[in-house]
């Protein structure tokens, strides 16, 4: 089975979910479309920020852009709020 990286940048309600979702159905999601996700990166303004998420401190970026030069990332999925800054 083929494995999919993917890099979450932004960890907000959404990105959040996601991350979630995605390490809670890795099965599921993994039968229905012969590819099994897993979230490599991920990244956010704040590291120190109270979240409701167990990672590996491998998996944090301090800067987003670097999710862009790694060669192991398939997909990356940007949920930065605002229309300003890097959302932009």
């Amino acid at each position: 089975m083929r494995k999919l990286n993917i890099a979450i940048i932004g960890l907000g309600n959404i990105g959040c979910y996601l991350f979630k979702y995605l390490n809670d159905n890795r099965r599921i999601l993994a039968e229905k479309n012969n590819c099994l996700p897993i979230v490599t990166y991920i990244s956010a303004r704040n590291k120190n920020k109270k979240r409701n998420l167990k990672f590996k401190k491998k998996q944090w970026l301090n800067n987003y852009l670097d999710s862009t030069k790694k060669n192991n990332v398939d997909l990356i999925i940007e949920l930065i709020g605002g229309a300003e800054g890097p959302a932009k």
